[in-house]
């Protein structure tokens, strides 16, 4: 091996330097992969009651059916309270997960219904944020949300999924 040092001081010089560049590889992945983690965190902390303050700023939504009485639909409701604040996405969920009504385009929606654990923790009160559900309009992509109870005879959920501009 030509590339080799021969002399002791060349060979502790070479394993200096791969031992640095590991290092330097090391600590840039971790410090990724805490601010990410910090930032969801951060953000969710700072998001904790928007669904509960949407909730109480459109009541409407407690008297929740598929199609209301005056021809609006609930889905429309949704979708103006999306219109209100950007950067986020609007669901109703069922206890089980099943998404009743939402402010997203049906034809974009990818997922029907949505994975209840993390949800659950959230009102369970022992909140390790961040708290991740998988989005439906990207069931790939993990993100961090707020929620709040609509109602409770049927259980059903408003579910505030927060994301950056790539999902538009």
């Amino acid at each position: 091996m030509r590339w080799v040092p021969r002399s002791l001081l060349g060979r502790l010089v070479l394993i200096q330097i791969v031992h640095g560049a590991l290092i330097v590889f090391a600590f840039a992945w971790l410090a990724e992969y805490t601010h990410t983690r910090f930032h969801y965190k951060a953000t969710q902390t700072q998001a904790r009651e928007w669904a509960s303050h949407v909730l109480s700023r459109h009541p409407e939504l407690r008297n929740v059916e598929t199609e209301r009485a005056d021809g609006s639909n609930t889905a429309a409701v949704l979708a103006q309270i999306e219109r209100d604040v950007p950067g986020a996405t609007f669901y109703l969920v069922d206890e089980n997960g099943g998404i009743v009504a939402a402010s997203a385009d049906p034809a974009r929606i990818r997922e029907s219904a949505l994975d209840m654990a993390s949800i659950s923790t959230w009102f369970e009160g022992t909140r390790a944020f961040p708290l991740m559900v998988a989005d439906p309009l990207q069931p790939d992509q993990q993100r961090v949300f707020s929620a709040a109870i609509v109602k409770t005879e049927p259980t059903l959920y408003l579910l505030m999924i927060l994301h950056g501009p790539d999902v538009r």
